[in-house]
């Protein structure tokens, strides 16, 4: 009888790694996929120039929801769709006015924390120039 209870807990963590391991799996897929999508469809819209090109990128975003890998409780693409909408409409007024989109970036907040603290980090070590006027002096 000990021999059977051994190989039930054997079996049951056997079981228990092959759960972990189908879970990590999913998720590593899930994770690849969002990128994919984003590093994608982000990098087509920026080269959008034409009301046509509005057109066919919302068409090829929308057609894009058939080739999804999905999980229960998966909002990504639904989230990233909605947004993606609303800077196409943006654009397409835009183009429509006549106007033309400039080509620069807002940089984050997350970026400009960076930054700070580079430039921080950069004023200890060389010192911010008034240091070494006072030592000349």
């Amino acid at each position: 009888m000990l021999g059977a209870d051994d190989r039930n807990k054997r079996v049951d963590g056997m079981l228990q790694k092959i759960d972990e391991l189908k879970n990590e799996i999913t998720l590593t897929f899930m994770r690849t996929q969002n990128l994919i999508i984003s590093s994608y469809f982000d990098k087509a819209f920026l080269s959008i120039t034409t009301l046509e090109e509005i057109e066919n990128y919302r068409k090829k975003l929308y057609s894009f929801k058939d080739y999804l890998g999905c999980t229960e409780g998966y909002t990504f693409f639904n989230t990233y769709y909605v947004n993606k909408m609303e800077e196409l409409e943006r654009k397409y007024n835009t183009l429509e006015n006549g106007e033309v989109e400039t080509a620069i970036k807002v940089i984050s907040k997350k970026e400009n924390i960076i930054f700070t603290i580079l430039r921080t980090i950069k004023k200890l070590i060389l010192g911010n120039g008034k240091e070494k006027q006072i030592l000349k002096d």
